[in-house]
């Protein structure tokens, strides 16, 4: 089911970056679905935790880089109930999808493609509050299950796929 958003209201808060979702790894723009507006956009991943070590002919502790620990972040999103009961659904379905956290434009020189970085997850979506507007807001959720990609612009397929 294609998840149709429309431009009903503008809210008073929302970010340039915008986050898109798709059932393909490498969409084209007509396969993005925008998640329509977000406060915020939380870190998708955290650095590396640190990995202690010692030996007898060393003075003191020293440290490398360790693994990465799974995040879940959270993300405050607002719209429509239209737009909700796509979204909701698709959560509900409990599939992994692949999501596309797209740089604002303003981030990236002239003739530049902006910052995009894609993973996929499983997600969840709870009611949060009614704003003024009658403007839902709603917590996105997301079970990340791959590494984060960066490119330049959507990503694209390697050659020879």
């Amino acid at each position: 089911m294609k998840l149709q958003l429309q431009l009903f209201a503008t809210p008073k808060t929302g970010t340039l970056t915008k986050i898109y979702i798709s059932e393909k790894e490498y969409p084209t723009e007509e396969e993005l679905d925008l998640i329509m507006y977000t406060e915020e956009i939380p870190a998708i991943e955290d650095p590396a935790e640190a990995t202690s070590y010692q030996t007898t002919d060393m003075d003191g502790e020293e440290q490398s880089k360790g693994s990465k620990k799974a995040t879940t972040p959270a993300i405050p999103v607002l719209y429509k109930s239209e737009q909700h009961d796509g979204l909701k659904e698709k959560a509900d379905s409990n599939k992994s999808f692949y999501f596309f956290i797209r740089y604002p434009q303003s981030t990236c020189a002239d003739g530049e493609e902006p910052l995009v970085k894609s993973f996929s997850a499983q997600m969840d979506l709870t009611g949060d509050t009614i704003t003024a507007g009658d403007i839902i807001k709603d917590t996105l959720t997301l079970y990340r299950n791959s590494s984060v990609r960066e490119s330049h612009g959507l990503p694209t397929a390697p050659v020879g796929n």
